[in-house]
């Protein structure tokens, strides 16, 4: 991997950490042990997993869409995409600021 990929790999990483410190005061990156034994990018996250991605290659057209369609006609509290690709796991996607309610909801 290129050093500007990881370059902007650990960006990514350190804005997540940054915006998750006040729910996991204990939160690091998984700097040097994950990309020797694997892993998720953040520890000390107890009971969640998280992997962090970022950049162009995932600025996606088509799920930007759809949060803008669920917004747009928002009722609830929450705004939350339900995705059901064919032969694949479903999966949700849901805005960041939803996604922090939900987490100090859930992290006290």
């Amino acid at each position: 991997m290129a050093k500007a990929q990881r370059d902007k790999g650990k960006r990514v990483e350190r804005w997540f950490k940054n915006e998750l410190i006040d729910l996991f005061p204990n939160i690091e990156r998984n700097a040097n042990a994950q990309s020797q034994s694997g892993g998720f990018d953040l520890i000390n996250t107890p009971g969640f997993a998280f992997e962090c991605k970022g950049g162009k290659a995932y600025k996606s057209a088509m799920i930007r869409k759809i949060i803008d369609q669920m917004q747009e006609h928002e009722v609830g509290e929450y705004t939350v995409g339900l995705i059901k690709p064919e032969r694949e796991e479903a999966y949700a996607i849901i805005p960041w600021g939803d996604f922090m309610s939900i987490m100090k909801e859930l992290v006290k």
